[in-house]
């Protein structure tokens, strides 16, 4: 079959972008309401942040919050909130996933408040990413700011509190600040005069001695709601730039506590979300397309779907979808943190981290069901996913994605996937209720090999008839035009449906292996559902 490409993707990411994100730290404030022990992760609506537990450990002990810190300082006033913040920039929505942290200023006048919160100090890196999303909702002459400091003093030659980052709002102004050479601090004015209420995206970036000669400079980048997100390339200039020895006399920082710290607000109040700390661009800015894109799924663990815990019941907000995920047989569907990829020879498809997947010890019957808000079907639709197989298909064995309609029996809408050993596409073939298998090129597939399935369903081009035309593979993720599709035929899949409304991955009576889904993508354009990052002579460019 054709287009299988041994290529490799050296480890050299520009301008920050990765294929999933990899947190130091993440903090997106998931909130409930009603209960009295939260799970991993959760804070309790309108209450003390004392009464929250741990959340942020994703991975491993050198990711996120330490275990065995809590919240600490004025708890009882910093409070989480159901209702999140959000950024859309340009096609591009700021990954959020509700829930947000508020101190109403009103309440408690304008003394000095503060919450603070141990992480782990490690990895020491030459280069970080810092990013939170801030709302005021009153012009004052007051402050608050996000800090990430070393506190315990391990960072290389200097006293506690005084290497580390802040940023946030202060005499009306968004500012950033920094340490200045000894032991001080100096604040910089980023933007003058921001708007009470507005919601501001603020990232920071800081490359450890990018300055040898001026004494171990740093250079700090501070962007302020950039109009686009998909790189650091497309963000286009910093608001503010500057070089200072910020961080450390010759070495990398330790970050080991992030803070939120308040002073002289009159009133309104201040909220918080979305705190991340990161190795490159992407860790800190995750995004996902905006409104035009009709469904997607990334499946992401760091801030999402919980891994290694049953599927079934998980509700992480997706772009239209309509219901948690739920099973009608025996499941055993998991998220897990790593991610499926796809490269060609000048491209790889974007994949945020994270997949799905199914292992096969027996010959049982394994779905899992998501349902969609109503996609209407009156012209072109796009579908995408990766899928991954190391299993072998005999009679009778199937390991597939399907898009249907549940008011009409399934029969409206398409398969695609492994279906007894051949690689392919199912859906009814005219405008009766039989389905036929359509195999893409000889049908044969490798185990472990990640596959792009890119299909496009084009409704009643022929009388009833829908053509549906399948990319597997595509050499070119840029351009329909430029791709050789692998199937082109004439079918009964929509007929005079005019929405589907489910999602369904299926395993069903393979012996061994497993089966990874990731990636799943609908929209009304080839671009929705192929988005990528450019490949040149091995380095990874994100195109905006």
């Amino acid at each position: 079959m054709k287009k299988r490409y041994g290529f490799i993707t050296l480890a050299i990411m520009a301008f920050g972008f990765s294929v999933g994100a990899q947190h130091l730290l993440y903090d997106p404030f998931i909130v409930v309401s009603g209960a009295s022990n939260p799970t991993n992760g959760e804070y309790l609506v309108a209450n003390s942040l004392t009464n929250s537990v741990n959340r942020g450990v994703y991975g491993g002990p050198i990711i996120g919050y330490n275990t065995n810190a809590m919240w600490t300082g004025s708890t009882d006033l910093f409070k989480p909130q159901s209702s999140g913040l959000s950024y859309t920039g340009g096609d591009k929505i700021f990954v959020s996933s509700g829930g947000s942290l508020e101190l109403d200023l009103s309440a408690v006048g304008d003394g000095t408040r503060s919450v603070t919160r141990k992480i782990y100090n490690g990895p020491a890196l030459m280069s970080h990413y810092f990013s939170a999303l801030m709302k005021a909702t009153a012009d004052a002459d007051g402050t608050a700011v996000i800090r990430f400091d070393d506190v315990d003093g391990l960072s290389p030659s200097h006293s506690p509190y005084m290497w580390g980052v802040g940023f946030g709002f202060m005499n009306g102004n968004i500012v950033l600040i920094t340490r200045s050479g000894g032991n001080s601090r100096v604040t910089h004015t980023v933007m003058s005069d921001y708007v009470a209420g507005e919601t501001y995206l603020i990232v920071v970036s800081i490359d450890v001695d990018t300055n040898i000669g001026g004494q171990f400079n740093d250079t700090v980048s501070v962007w302020v709601n950039p109009a686009l997100l998909s790189s650091r390339l497309a963000a286009g200039a910093p608001t503010f730039k500057t070089e200072i020895n910020t961080l450390s006399n010759s070495g990398a920082l330790l970050v080991d506590e992030v803070g939120f710290y308040t002073s002289g607000f009159g009133g309104g109040t201040l909220s918080v979300d979305e705190i991340r700390m990161g190795r490159q661009w992407y860790d800190a800015v995750p995004w996902t397309v905006a409104s035009d894109m009709i469904l997607y799924d990334d499946f992401r663990v760091d801030g999402g779907y919980i891994a290694g815990a049953e599927l079934n019941g998980q509700n992480v907000y997706c772009p239209g979808f309509a219901a948690p995920w739920s099973l009608s047989t025996s499941s055993y569907w998991q998220p897990y943190s790593e991610n499926l990829t796809y490269t060609n020879r000048t491209a790889a498809l974007i994949s945020s981290g994270g997949s799905i997947q199914v292992n096969m010890p027996n010959s049982y019957d394994r779905l899992i069901i998501r349902a969609t808000t109503n996609i209407t079907v009156d012209s072109v639709l796009y579908i995408s996913s990766l899928m991954n197989f190391t299993a072998d298909g005999e009679v009778n064995d199937f390991a597939y994605a399907q898009l249907y309609d549940s008011d009409d029996g399934e029969q409206a809408g398409v398969q695609w996937g492994l279906f007894e050993g051949e690689i392919g596409i199912r859906c009814r073939v005219d405008s009766g209720n039989n389905r036929f298998r359509y195999a893409l090129g000889d049908g044969s597939y490798r185990q472990g090999e990640t596959y792009l399935f890119v299909l496009k369903i084009e409704k009643n081009v022929v009388g009833w008839q829908d053509r549906v035309t399948v990319y597997l593979n595509p050499e070119n993720l840029r351009s329909e035009a430029a791709s050789t599709a692998d199937l082109v035929t004439l079918t009964g899949c929509i007929l005079d449906s005019t929405k589907l409304n489910r999602l369904k991955v299926r395993s069903t009576w393979i012996d061994n292996g497993r089966f990874k889904v990731d990636e799943i993508r609908v929209g009304t354009t080839w671009e929705q559902v192929t988005p990528y990052e450019q490949v040149i002579f091995g380095t990874v460019f994100m195109v905006q």
